[in-house]
């Protein structure tokens, strides 16, 4: 059996899809998770969006990794954002 892939969650709401991937971490995360993420939206239909959630933030690297990927179809959500969307 090949490798399957880990994603910790997916949100449909009125026609859109959302792959999650969730940090709960003291630290930044860093660019690998965004990265794994991009990869996986590499192979979903080009409305699928991502969203990765850090309680601590992002590093520089994932952040511009974020920026710079076109189209933009990940967004990162940190702790004060988190926060404010409840």
């Amino acid at each position: 059996m090949g490798k399957l892939e880990q994603i910790d969650g997916v949100v449909y709401t009125e026609g859109l899809a959302f792959l999650v991937e969730c940090k709960d971490q003291a630290e930044n995360v860093n660019i690998e998770p965004v990265a794994k993420l991009r990869n996986q939206l590499s192979r979903r239909p080009p409305a699928t969006m991502g969203m990765v959630f850090s309680r601590s933030g992002f590093t520089e690297s994932a952040v511009m990794l974020e920026q710079k990927t076109s189209p933009q179809r990940i967004l990162l959500w940190e702790g004060y954002e988190i926060a404010y969307a409840l």
